[in-house]
């Protein structure tokens, strides 16, 4: 069995980010990382290489008079530039506020003005002259730099990262200590990032991380998952997002090779370069889920059934596995005996097992190779990850490692471990955060397993406010230092934490019943004819529910009903068969309390999915203000 590699730089050595990538760089100055997809395969930089890259900007950001806390505009997707662009400038002592290629012009004129940018860096040509035809917009804007050229290599010519590169490269021949110098000058509480969040609701706001809150994030994550010799990664998420941005740090601290996909092909890379880590968003889980069930259904009877059969044996396996190894899911802690019975059970259970889980390990053989066939450890984070998928995940052999964290936080807080991936929870917080629960009454409920409260939380990671907004900010802190996340969680014995809901998101019935959506949307999409879904019903007397089904599941469930969708919702055959639909999947028998429930006819069926670009933040959350905003008359319907 490989040995966990040993961290790149001792952790009380490391202030500052571009510490990890110094030590990488000396550790394993010829490893390649940062890849891409080139006609010539897939090609990076060497760690010594990246080092001399970031150095190089660093410099020539200085050069073209760079000050410490000036913002620094960034718009870029996906790409192998990405990060040595960001710790360039936060190296050099500048605000890095970064955003997607995507942005709207009334949210880049927003961000940018807002922030007072006066340089901006921008992926290709194509959103550099998006901002050239908005300069009169823009008067604080004074440099523009394009990281890319037609084919994602480093650019070259007039305001390219080559010519900043050079500029950087002369100064560091008369100066060769000037970003030691720089970063001694420049505080790791100095705010390093101004991240603009898309949220679900309302007008972005500017939330400040510093460079400390970054590397203990860093530190923390990287602890928590020691990387082994042979380990690769690989992501196809916005590199603006925090969760991803915290991720690509700690693979360049534990010195990765890493490639950066995209969803056009990511499958044929997958294959080819044979991650042992991937880092995703809970949608993609989920459409890798339902990917395999639609296959499946294509199957003949015996395929299927055969396929059914092993699943069970496999989600068996997890099972007693977890109670075996002490981490099942258990919110009240059980006596000794209790314990001890429970593990020998499992213990014989899991013997009987063995033979049939090994043939299960080749009946999803095909399925883990589609995905290189050597991943061990897939991160989710963005939002919760739906039940049944994170138990198919683990029934099939693909390990899901979620966690839980805000923009505020630095995305990672809290996550389960390696050694004890306790399903159903969101694991326990990172070294250095302390968190509370608080009931609707004011009561810390933190020691007490299985009650909900709002989750607060307090350490180095945590954001330092919202940028010139002091009274938003003060308002969500209290007097310990602790930050409202807004989040509802309970908690279990072992003080690992279980998302139960947004406190916002909470539907106030006529009759005062307080309803957590989150639940009952997550059991619907359980069902392989629905893909989303939007329960909604404030001062209303019952739930109702918004429902984007799977188009092709419902057209072979109804072989007769149009292809076209729009008059679906209108039929009495597509209306049956989801009144059926919901009834077995929301009901009292499956634990829902009787105002939880969604009665008869109190569904729309969509004609679309939700708007990627307008109703989904960029990590495929549902924006549900959005949605209940567009779509007020068929609410309204289903109440008339």
């Amino acid at each position: 069995m490989e040995s966990p590699m040993p961290a790149s730089s001792p952790s009380n050595e490391v202030t500052h980010l571009y510490h990890f990538l110094k030590a990488s760089a000396e550790k394993y100055p010829d490893r390649e990382t940062f890849r891409r997809k080139t006609d010539n395969g897939y090609e990076g930089r060497t760690f010594q290489e990246l080092l001399s890259l970031v150095n190089r900007l660093t410099a020539g950001l200085l050069r073209i008079g760079l000050k410490k806390g000036d913002r620094v505009l960034f718009l870029c997707d996906p790409s192998a530039l990405w990060l040595p662009v960001d710790l360039a400038i936060i190296t050099a002592g500048g605000i890095s506020t970064p955003r997607g290629t995507d942005i709207t012009d009334d949210e880049l004129r927003y961000i940018a003005t807002h922030a007072e940018c006066r340089i901006a860096f921008v992926q290709n040509e194509k959103t550099a002259d998006r901002i050239r035809g908005m300069h009169k917009e823009l008067p604080e804007l004074k440099y523009l730099i394009t990281l890319e050229d037609g084919k994602g290599a480093i650019s070259i010519g007039d305001h390219s990262l080559t010519l900043l590169a050079s500029k950087g490269g002369a100064v560091l021949s008369e100066h060769p200590n000037i970003i030691a110098d720089r970063i001694a000058k420049t505080p790791a509480d100095d705010i390093a990032a101004i991240v603009y969040t898309s949220g679900t609701t309302g007008q972005p706001k500017g939330v400040m991380l510093s460079q400390k809150a970054m590397v203990e994030t860093v530190k923390a994550t990287h602890k928590r998952f020691p990387a082994l010799p042979n380990d690769a990664a690989v992501s196809i998420l916005p590199p603006w997002h925090v969760f991803e941005r915290m991720l690509e740090y700690v693979y360049m601290a534990h010195g990765l090779d890493f490639l950066i996909s995209n969803i056009s092909h990511l499958k044929e890379d997958l294959g080819a370069f044979k991650p042992s880590m991937i880092s995703s968003v809970p949608r993609i889980w989920e459409s890798i889920y339902n990917g395999i069930h639609a296959k499946l259904q294509k199957e003949s009877a015996a395929k299927r059934g055969i396929f059914i059969f092993f699943l069970g044996i496999g989600a068996a396996w997890a099972r007693y596995r977890a109670v075996w190894g002490g981490y099942d899911f258990c919110l009240q802690k059980p006596s000794a005996a209790e314990t001890i019975l429970k593990k020998a059970g499992a213990a014989i259970l899991l013997g009987l097992l063995f033979p049939l889980k090994k043939l299960s390990n080749v009946i999803f053989a095909p399925i883990r190779a589609a995905l290189g066939g050597r991943v061990r450890l897939s991160f989710s984070g963005g939002s919760a990850l739906p039940a049944h998928v994170d138990k198919f995940l683990s029934a099939i052999g693909i390990p899901v490692i979620e966690g839980y964290g805000m923009t505020e936080t630095c995305a990672i807080t809290t996550s389960r471990s390696e050694q004890m991936p306790s399903a159903g929870t969101i694991g326990a917080p990172a070294e250095g955060v302390f968190f509370k629960l608080i009931d609707d009454k004011g009561n810390d409920v933190s020691k007490t397993p299985g009650k909900k409260g709002v989750l607060w939380l307090k350490g180095m990671q945590i954001f330092q406010g919202y940028y010139k907004l002091p009274e938003i900010t003060r308002a969500l802190f209290d007097a310990d230092g602790y930050f409202n996340t807004g989040d509802i969680m309970m908690t279990n014995y072992r003080g690992e934490l279980i998302f139960a809901g947004r406190a916002k998101d909470t539907v106030v019935l006529a009759g005062g019943e307080n309803v957590e959506p989150g639940p009952i949307e997550e059991r619907l999409c359980e069902s392989r004819f629905i893909a989303q879904c939007v329960v909604t019903g404030s001062e209303r007397k019952h739930l109702c529910v918004l429902i984007v089904p799977d188009y092709d599941n419902v057209k072979m469930a109804l072989p007769k009903i149009p292809s076209e969708s729009a008059p679906w919702n209108a039929m009495p055959e597509v209306r049956d068969f989801f009144k059926k639909e919901i009834s077995r999947l929301i009901s009292r028998e499956n634990g829902f309390k009787a105002f939880e429930l969604i009665p008869g006819n109190a569904f729309t069926i969509l004609p679309r999915p939700f708007d990627a670009e307008k109703e989904m933040t960029k990590t495929l959350k549902i924006k549900r203000n959005v949605v209940l905003d567009t779509y007020q008359r068929e609410i309204a319907a289903m109440y008339m």
